[in-house]
């Protein structure tokens, strides 16, 4: 599916009978305002491609199921805000930051990942479904499963989870646990839809954004400014960044 906005404040979608496509709000951190392009530049344009069928040798299969352990980091609601996928990075306005409209977030169904599983910000904005079967484990519990985010990283299990979705999995908010976990697409925001918080823009040479509030994490990402594509690289977590060669005008982002 694919979509665009002409402007932060003006809104448009088209989609045909039974498409998917949405509307993408394109946002700002409080210190920019716009993407590549010069200090003048005030609109942009953004269209987000994303797969919208499931690839059954992933998504769904048996052969996706793994088997891991969790944990717990406890209950602090600021622990996201130092996270190293920076959906609520304290520069862009911490929970109140357009990166963190993700509804797991909202909940505190999101966990840090393990760093084979992060595998450098690849799994950031990644789902999976986590259940306990009753195994034995370090503490009491019992049998349950959630579908949880990936928003940093930094365990010594597979995962360690806000004390809320550990408890909605296991029944209990400590402990070390065995658990099943599989990629499944993330419920997203139908309100604000796919989101790219611009987080370096007032340069036309360089831009930064992170992309969120998408059914999978991103694989791959471009910008299109006037009539040049350049390719994006992963800067770090969740954040994208581009040359941009000096080109002005309207710019438009697209990932895979």
């Amino acid at each position: 599916s694919e979509s665009t906005t002409s402007s932060p404040s003006t809104t448009t979608s088209e989609a045909a009978p039974g498409t998917s496509d949405t509307s993408t709000p394109v946002t700002s951190s409080p210190a920019t305002s716009s993407t590549s392009g010069s200090s003048s530049t005030a609109s942009t344009e953004m269209s987000i491609s994303s797969p919208t069928t499931a690839d059954p040798s992933v998504i769904g299969s048996p052969a996706a199921r793994l088997a891991g352990s969790m944990s717990t980091f406890g209950d602090s609601a600021t622990a996201i805000v130092v996270a190293s996928c920076e959906y609520a990075n304290s520069a862009q306005g911490g929970l109140a930051s357009p990166a963190a409209t993700s509804p797991y977030i909202a909940a505190r169904a999101y966990c840090l990942a393990s760093g084979a599983l992060y595998r450098g910000g690849a799994a950031c904005g990644s789902c999976y479904r986590v259940s306990y079967d009753g195994s034995p484990a370090t503490d009491p519990g019992r049998p349950g499963s959630a579908i949880v985010q990936i928003v940093g990283t930094g365990s010594a299990g597979t995962l360690n989870c806000h004390s809320d979705t550990f408890e909605t999995i296991t029944g209990t908010r400590t402990g070390v646990f065995p658990i099943v976990y599989e990629p499944v697409d993330c419920e997203v925001a139908e309100a604000s839809g796919p989101m790219a918080t611009v987080l370096d823009g007032m340069n036309a040479w360089y831009t930064k954004v992170i992309f969120s509030n998408l059914a999978r994490s991103v694989a791959s990402a471009g910008i299109t400014v006037g009539a040049e594509n350049f390719p994006m690289h992963r800067a770090s977590g969740a954040a994208w960044s581009a040359s941009t060669g000096g080109g002005t005008g309207g710019a438009q982002f697209q990932q895979t």
